[in-house]
């Protein structure tokens, strides 16, 4: 079982980097949104264009994701998911995105 322990801790140690200050290491520096680790979008996707509109036009408007996401009346972890391209809004939610945004909908919905 110490054996076991012990190349967990040192598996870990070498993924995060701890220890080596010469290389951080790439979890060392995440981009950072409002204390939320953000990830790039693809932008090759549809679903990457529209975070890409949704994320763009809320910093715009220097709001928090924590803000946004309680003027549209969704959870934080749904609007998240928008921004980060996980998840596209229904068109359902489009208007209240919109409103939020002060923009209107055909500017979050980028061709296809």
């Amino acid at each position: 079982m110490v054996l076991r322990r012990t190349c967990v801790e040192d598996d870990l140690t070498q993924r995060t980097g701890e220890g080596d200050e010469a290389d951080p290491g790439p979890l060392s520096k995440p981009h950072q949104d409002m204390g939320r680790p953000t990830k790039e979008l693809d932008t090759s996707t549809y679903a990457g264009r529209v975070a890409a509109a949704i994320r763009g036009r809320r910093t715009k408007k220097k709001l928090t994701v924590e803000q946004a996401a309680l003027k549209a009346d969704v959870p934080e972890q749904t609007w998240y998911n928008w921004e980060n391209g996980r998840h596209s809004p229904h068109l359902n939610q489009l208007p209240a995105i919109a409103k939020t945004l002060g923009c209107s909908i055909r500017t979050l919905l980028p061709p296809a």
